[in-house]
């Protein structure tokens, strides 16, 4: 058998565990014992026993109200640090790349800051160099397609 036909061993509670965390976030909401057990594939027994182990370490916490499951504090900072670690250039600019390339056109990854957008990659249809950072109109218009004002309004220009 080689090495990557050969599957490692892991540690089964952890991927339950996992389990449960990944069917909360797709449930949309908090959810009742009996819900969040189906939704996850298992019998309420096991899933409250995860449960309890869950809540003691902060990822899930249940309501004292109607006693049902949600994300806890450190699931809520995890999700923190992991959207902050994401190195958007890394993730966009080639995805830019590819959209030049269908659309054939010219595209920009922007954000819009206190002066308006500002362009911080563009993927040019011709072989000209980018100008990163600046401020940038496309034919009359702010390169995100809105004003100051009806980008404050939030109504897209047409």
């Amino acid at each position: 058998m080689s090495r990557a036909d050969r599957r490692q061993i892991g540690v089964q509670s952890v991927e339950v565990a996992a389990r449960l965390l990944k069917t909360l976030a797709q449930l949309g909401g908090p959810q009742t014992l009996k819900d969040f057990s189906v939704a996850a594939g298992l019998s309420p027994a096991k899933a409250h026993r995860y449960l309890v182990s869950l809540i003691r370490e902060g990822l899930i916490e249940q309501s004292s109200i109607d006693a049902r499951y949600d994300f806890g504090g450190a699931a809520r900072e995890i999700g923190r640090a992991a959207i902050n670690r994401l190195d958007i250039m890394r993730i966009g600019a080639p995805l830019l790349v590819d959209l030049r390339n269908v659309l054939q056109q010219t595209v920009f990854l922007g954000v819009w800051g206190n002066d308006g957008p500002t362009v911080l990659y563009q993927a040019r249809l011709d072989t000209s160099a980018a100008h990163l950072g600046a401020r940038s109109c496309l034919r009359g218009l702010p390169a995100a397609g809105f004003d100051e004002k009806t980008y404050h309004e939030g109504n897209r220009r047409t």
